[in-house]
């Protein structure tokens, strides 16, 4: 106890310490630093993609004419020049990103959401032992079906639950979902349908769900979708920023002379 007590008179605090950004951050700061002119070059950046995207039309069309309809439909909402694919993986492989395969199968085909999850470039491994037996396929449709019938049988209304359903209903006016189905046998419920939205026929009766649920935040209600009760799995962590991590962003550059002002932002709808 008093070595903590004698170190902590000691300790600085992070804001007076030596900023030690992480090593992303910091090769940016640093090219930042050699290159001069940054508006400048990523103006000419972006002009030189977006002829690159009119070079490319041909390869995008014919790309876009083999993929599943499934998938086509997700890219059709964003609109025309929303995600250009193949001009994107031209692009990340000239930046030698790791994995550029799995995401190109991904972006072809869309993305796998059972069994063995792709890891995230850069991501790091869950320290703890959660996942470290998954259970296979077979069992996790069971468990994801008994879970299920036992949620539906005392489940109450989400406050926020109309607020969550315009949101599908947007979303599906957009074209980025197909709704409502109907509901597997298994599931003994009997469903109620919303007007002006027949339901759609399954491809397959064995169907593994999660429950939406919501999260009041101080400007908004969240959707959030509760994977790791419905027995679905992963064995990675996305990167998480600090406070610190601005703190860093500023003090860095200020340490060299330079004037910093760090921004960051959320993506639509990147909490689900």
């Amino acid at each position: 106890m008093w070595d903590h007590w004698k170190k902590s008179a000691r300790a600085v605090h992070p804001v007076f310490g030596v900023p030690d950004p992480e090593p992303g951050i910091l090769q940016v700061a640093c090219k930042i630093q050699t290159v001069g002119d940054v508006a400048r070059l990523r103006q000419e950046v972006v002009t030189e993609v977006l002829g690159m995207v009119d070079d490319w039309a041909d390869q995008t069309a014919a790309w876009f004419s083999n993929i599943p309809p499934r998938v086509a439909q997700v890219y059709r909402a964003s609109g025309s020049r929303a995600l250009q694919v193949p001009l994107l993986l031209h692009l990340l492989k000239h930046c030698n990103l790791p994995g550029l395969d799995e995401l190109r199968e991904d972006l072809t085909y869309g993305c796998q959401v059972l069994g063995t999850m792709r890891r995230g470039p850069g991501w790091l491994p869950r320290l703890d032992d959660k996942y470290s037996n998954p259970m296979n396929l077979e069992d996790f449709a069971k468990a994801n079906t008994a879970h299920i019938s036992s949620r539906l049988g005392g489940i109450r209304p989400d406050p926020h639950w109309q607020q969550m359903l315009d949101e599908l209903l947007v979303e599906k006016h957009k074209g980025r979902l197909r709704d409502p189905f109907v509901t597997p046998s298994d599931w003994g419920l009997e469903q109620v349908t919303i007007p002006g939205h027949p339901l759609l026929q399954l491809d397959e009766d064995m169907v593994q769900a999660a429950f939406l649920f919501s999260v009041e935040q101080p400007d908004k209600a969240r959707r959030i979708e509760d994977w790791t009760a419905s027995y679905h799995a992963c064995f990675d962590v996305p990167t998480h920023h600090t406070v610190q991590t601005l703190v860093d962003c500023l003090v860095w550059p200020q340490s060299r002379g330079y004037d910093a002002i760090p921004w960051s932002h959320d993506m639509d709808s990147a909490y689900r």
